[in-house]
Parts: C-alpha cells; sequence; structure tokens
C-alpha cells in the first residue's frame, strides 16, 4: 500500500470541505424556503392593530448601585 502524497490530501481535504460546505448551504437553503401555509409566513404582511392609550417616553438612566462601588482599599477608576 502507497501512502498518498501532501499535495494529494491537501487537494482531497479542500474538495471535501468544499463539497459539505455546498450540501450544507443546499440544506439550509431548502429548510428556510417559505412554504404555502407554513406558518408565520401568512401573517408577514399583516398590520398591528391601533391600540388605545397614551404614548410615553421613558428614558432608562445609570444609577450606578451597590454593585457599581469599588471595592474596600481601591479608588474607582474615573
Amino acid at each position: 500500500m502507497t501512502s498518498r502524497s501532501r499535495r494529494s490530501q491537501l487537494v482531497i481535504g479542500i474538495l471535501t470541505t468544499l463539497t459539505l460546505t455546498a450540501l450544507s448551504l443546499a440544506a439550509v437553503a431548502v429548510l428556510v424556503l417559505p412554504r404555502a401555509g407554513g406558518g408565520f409566513a401568512d401573517n408577514a404582511g399583516c398590520a398591528a392593530p391601533g391600540l388605545a392609550g397614551t404614548a410615553v417616553n421613558v428614558t432608562a438612566t445609570d444609577m450606578g448601585g451597590p454593585m457599581m462601588a469599588a471595592p474596600e482599599g481601591r479608588e474607582a477608576c474615573a
């Protein structure tokens, strides 16, 4: 039995990688394509309903807190 040269092993590895990549991309494409009656695809064009009430603007601020304090004996970084 003869051993394959490094170059032939490299070529086989590259071809195998490209083949597996192509097969996996094809499988993902088949699984992701929208089908008729396929769940959420039917509701994609619906508009959001009008909701009663007032609009409120909320601002979140960083108040720090006990977890933001420096350990004892050390100064906080500025």
